[in-house]
């Protein structure tokens, strides 16, 4: 497929999205006062697959794009870790995975787009979640080394089976296109970091986010920030990143409120 064919595609998949938008807005106050408990689930059930169009279309935007729009302003990459951690101790409970995080530091600021990291770690954090499973653990680890800011993900999954291709370097979940990884590692080279992957010491995979700190000036600091639409749609976006590992009762019209 050249790359008119994939614009085109995308196009024709974020109009049907739309659709599916205004269906489910339409849908949902009217199910809510006289629906059957059988159209309600059917209800959360498409609120599942909406969830999930959008989560592959944001990172087939960000995989089959020339040239991706990265922002350029003043973010605490400590803070993102910190609020990223704490939407994925929800994660844990309704996925019986233990979850576990610790930053070294309180706050660290730098200059980066914070959607697209945001992003990024989720994806990151996804993987691992579905490589841990019912009854595994998850662990993240963030802090300064050297000037950059690492984030180590390590799950305790049955870990990487076999050592992927060169020309395709990063891991594809069964069931998954394997856009995830690669969404990821293409936002962290955006802002001049790598994703690396592992076997972890004691099993699962272990990986590892290295960002440069860029240092914000003064005046950047004093300028207001750039007010933009996310790439959630409006939806939570730790929602829209683990919508193909939730149940679809987490998204029954009362959860998402």
């Amino acid at each position: 497929m050249n790359k008119r064919q994939t614009d085109a595609l995308l196009t024709e998949l974020r109009e049907r999205m739309s659709d599916m938008l205004a269906a489910a807005h339409l849908l949902t106050p009217l199910i809510r006062k006289s629906g059957s408990p059988a159209d309600k689930e059917y209800l959360a059930a498409m609120n599942k697959s909406l969830f999930q169009l959008i989560r592959l279309l944001r990172h087939a935007d960000v995989c089959e794009q020339e040239e991706v729009y990265c922002r350029e302003e003043p973010i605490d990459l400590a803070g993102l870790c910190r609020d990223v951690g704490r939407l994925c101790e929800d994660m844990s409970r309704l996925l019986n995975v233990s979850f576990d995080w610790s930053l070294g530091e309180s706050s660290v600021l730098s200059l980066a787009d914070n959607y697209l990291l945001e992003v990024a770690l989720f994806n990151v954090l996804t993987n691992a979640f579905e490589a841990a499973g019912e009854g595994g653990a998850v662990r993240l680890k963030g802090g300064l080394v050297d000037g950059f800011w690492r984030v180590t993900v390590e799950d305790t999954g049955p870990g990487l089976q076999s050592w992927p291709e060169p020309s395709d370097p990063f891991l594809k979940q069964p069931g998954g296109v394997g856009l995830g990884l690669e969404a990821a590692r293409r936002i962290l080279s955006l802002h001049g970091g790598t994703l690396m992957l592992d076997n972890g010491k004691e099993g699962g995979v272990r990986a590892v986010i290295s960002l440069p700190v860029k240092k914000p000036s003064r005046d950047q600091l004093l300028q207001s920030p750039v007010t933009a639409c996310g790439p959630w749609g409006g939806f939570p976006p730790v929602m829209i990143e683990f919508s193909p590992l939730l149940p679809p009762k987490a998204f029954r019209a009362e959860e998402l409120d």
